[in-house]
Order: structure tokens, then sequence, then C-alpha cells
């Protein structure tokens, strides 16, 4: 039941992070962005876009993985895929408070406590 809990507040992340790329995403491309290592402002541009969109479709898939893990017990696999998962939103959750240690009040508008959740829910079902 808990890995299904942690499966549906990912979509639910996926989701938020979709909405907000929404409105990040065209600001944006509105305003001159340095040129990177890959090329011009463009490319820049481009590459913002790429990476906002493969955490939606990361976290989306994490999300079906866990849904689909909701009804095994009890097997090795489970327990590391439980594992890796939990690992991977602890850290998320760590950078997201450490990038905000000097004006905690953005963690109000964080996902922090998501990921908090997915990871604490993870470790238990593990």
């Amino acid at each position: 039941m808990m890995v299904g809990v942690a499966g549906a507040l990912c979509f639910l992340l996926a989701g938020g992070h979709t909405l907000v790329g929404r409105s990040v995403l065209p600001a944006l491309r509105k305003q001159p962005l340095p040129a990177s290592s890959l090329g011009g402002p463009a490319t820049t541009a481009v590459a913002l876009t790429v990476t906002w969109y493969f955490v939606t479709i990361a976290v989306t898939g994490l999300a079906v993985l866990l849904l689909a893990l909701a009804g095994r017990h009890g097997s090795a696999e489970r327990s590391l895929v439980l594992r890796t998962v939990s690992g991977v939103f602890t850290a998320a959750a760590v950078l997201t408070v450490w990038l905000a240690r000097r004006r905690p009040r953005r963690l109000l508008r964080s996902p922090v406590a998501g990921f908090i959740a997915v990871a604490a829910l993870c470790a238990v079902s593990a």
C-alpha cells in the first residue's frame, strides 16, 4: 500500500513539474541566455528544456515502476529497487535543502516534502 502511495506522489510531482515548466520555459526563451559549452544561447535554451522534460519523464517512470511494485511483496529485487528509489529521492531532498540554505523560505514552494515522503515510504516498504 505504501509503495502505491509513493507511486501516486511521484505522479503528482511529475504533474507539478510539468505545470511549473509551462510558465518557466516560455519565460526562459524571452530572456537572453548565456552561451554554454554546447553552443549559443539557443542551444542553452534547448538544453534547459530537454532537461526539464527529462526530469518529468524520469519521475513519471519512477511512478509507474512503484505502482508496478505495489502488488509484489518479499523479493530481493523489489527491496533493491525500493532502496534505490528511496536513495534518489533522499538525495533530491538533501540537494533541495542545501540549495535553499541561504533562503529557507524558498522551501515552502519547493517539492522537498514530496521528495521526503516518497523516500520514507520506499525505505519503510523495502
